[in-house]
């Protein structure tokens, strides 16, 4: 079994190394990325919740949002369509052999925990547990009981400017290792 979670400075490219770990596993892959979204001026100006394996994709955030919706930093985050997007991602109907979560962040943990998606969040901490290869990214900084959980149980390899480029190899290594593919 497989769980890797990579961890880093926001912009280091932990998605840019799931991204190539997703080439290599071609369409042996399920689950959810996040992606920011740049303005005109190439400016941050929300992010983006895409299922990996349909193509399907939700705005998860963005900045001047409705005022009712939760907060991160300058980003209004709309819970329910987020919630939605991850546990129907990770549903696997294929039977896909890794399951990838990038990002387990503030934005997604909010989403899963407001009140009217209770059986969403039992139902992914369900899909988490019983996931047997995983491939993740995580907060460096989180104060979170659940990514507290991950970096006890997991791998957990943090990505810095020295290593940026060889971090995909060494989880496509770890998948190779375990005989996934």
């Amino acid at each position: 079994m497989v769980r890797v979670f990579l961890t880093g400075k926001p912009g280091v490219g932990k998605t840019t190394a799931i991204k190539k770990v997703l080439q290599y596993l071609d369409k042996n892959a399920y689950g959810f990325i996040s992606e920011e979204v740049r303005d005109a001026n190439g400016a941050r100006a929300g992010f983006n919740l895409c299922d990996i394996e349909t193509g399907k994709f939700i705005k998860m955030a963005q900045k001047n949002g409705r005022s009712q919706q939760p907060k991160v930093g300058p980003y209004s985050v709309d819970c329910r369509k987020t919630a939605e997007l991850m546990v129907e991602s990770l549903r696997n109907e294929n039977g896909k052999a890794v399951a990838v979560m990038d990002e387990i962040g503030k934005m997604e943990l909010i989403s899963l925990r407001d009140k009217a998606n209770y059986l969403l969040e039992k139902e992914f901490y369900n899909f988490y547990d019983k996931a047997d290869h995983i491939v993740g990214t995580i907060p460096m900084q989180a104060k979170d009981k659940f990514v507290d959980e991950i970096k006890k149980k997991t791998k957990v390899i943090i990505v810095d400017q020295s290593n940026r480029d060889s971090v995909a190899d060494q989880v496509i290594a770890l998948l190779k290792s375990e005989a996934c593919f």
